[in-house]
């Protein structure tokens, strides 16, 4: 019985057909990343690299084009997954009926899991990490704003204000006892927590804040990945006056004062505000505005609680996401060496300041 092969001619004609393939590929993903110009740059040394938007979400270099066009389009194609992966809490908007009702007959939060063990499983709640892994973050103390805050008014429920953070694993050593917690939101997390608890417990004010780990697991990609959530919180809540992107700074040299003051009595972070702008060419409309807002902030805290402020800084290497809104900056809020409890100092005098800015806005 005589063997069945595959013709010579249709086997060169099917291996020509996949080579012209792969070569239009090749030829397309190379042309994909010429076509648009950049899109954001990152805060990294040593050079930066095109980036180009594609369907919501940028790419940066060949071998992370993969990454960025897939998370994009699935996310565009499903907004749904890309709420759903953005981890946040609004402060302001009223609770549904069910979640009401669990805040107010058991102490289960269904945001974390080991709330629920601890009430099925009492004996949990007496095992934590060893103090030699983690070290808890100390006690706030006296807050440093002032005794008798201005009267808590109606600032409505949409948010006022956004938190985020690009460098979401960022921490502070005598808490944690490294840097960065790869991975998991760091410090400065808890940072931005106590920034948004403030304003709306004590002025009332409407924030939403945003906890979605953005330098895991390439850091590289952090401005890119926060530039998305940026871009859905302006889109989300279009009422919004203020957006932060919570940071804590990297140690430069130096004396430590330079980094820490005292206010009321109680050691306190200093803060720097800083600023992009449009010198690479990326557009950038509103920097202006956002140096404005950035010198008016500053003058607040020197009114309010002189040497908070370390000052504003003009950066001319990027624009840092600011481009979203025009009342955009970054807060850096400490140094790797200090404790939470100092930068939550901080985050409640910025929460005072805050309230004085909208007051400010709207006489």
């Amino acid at each position: 019985m005589p063997r069945w092969t595959l013709p010579r001619q249709a086997l060169q004609n099917f291996l020509a057909y996949q080579g012209v393939l792969l070569v239009v590929v090749v030829i397309a993903g190379l042309g994909l990343r010429l076509w648009q110009r950049p899109a954001v740059v990152p805060a990294m040394g040593g050079g930066w690299s095109k980036l180009v938007r594609v369907g919501g979400g940028e790419i940066c270099g060949l071998w992370e084009m993969d990454l960025g066009l897939g998370r994009g389009l699935l996310h565009q194609a499903i907004p749904y997954l890309k709420r759903r992966n953005q981890p946040q809490t609004v402060y302001g908007q009223p609770r549904g009926f069910f979640r009401a009702f669990i805040d107010l007959t058991s102490d289960i939060d269904f945001a974390k899991p080991k709330s629920v063990l601890n009430r099925q499983l009492p004996p949990l709640r007496r095992f934590s990490l060893p103090e030699k892994l983690v070290r808890r973050p100390q006690a706030p103390g006296p807050t440093p704003a002032e005794a008798t805050p201005l009267v808590r008014r109606d600032w409505g429920k949409a948010p006022l204000v956004a938190i985020y953070h690009t460098h979401t694993s960022e921490s502070y050593l005598p808490d944690t006892g490294a840097p960065r917690t790869k991975g998991t939101p760091g410090g400065v997390v808890r940072v931005g927590e106590e920034l948004a608890k403030t304003l709306w417990e004590a002025y009332g004010i409407p924030v939403v804040h945003n906890r979605t780990i953005h330098d895991y697991p390439t850091f590289r990609m952090s401005y890119v990945n926060s530039c998305e959530t940026a871009e859905e919180l302006v889109r989300t809540y279009p009422g919004l006056r203020v957006v932060i992107d919570l940071h804590r700074d990297a140690y430069q040299g130096g004396k430590m004062d330079n980094y820490t003051t005292q206010i009321n009595g109680v050691p306190t972070s200093r803060v720097m505000i800083v600023v992009g702008s449009d010198k690479l060419g990326l557009p950038h409309p509103h920097w202006r505005e956002n140096l404005r807002f950035a010198q008016e902030l500053h003058g607040i805290m020197e009114q309010l609680y002189p040497g908070l402020s370390r000052g504003v800084r003009l950066r001319e290497d990027g624009r840092w996401n600011q481009h979203v809104h025009p009342h955009a900056v970054i807060l850096e809020i400490g140094e790797v060496h200090h404790s939470e409890a100092e930068a939550r100092a901080a985050a409640q005098c910025i929460a005072r300041v805050l309230q004085e800015f909208l007051l400010k806005e709207e006489s």
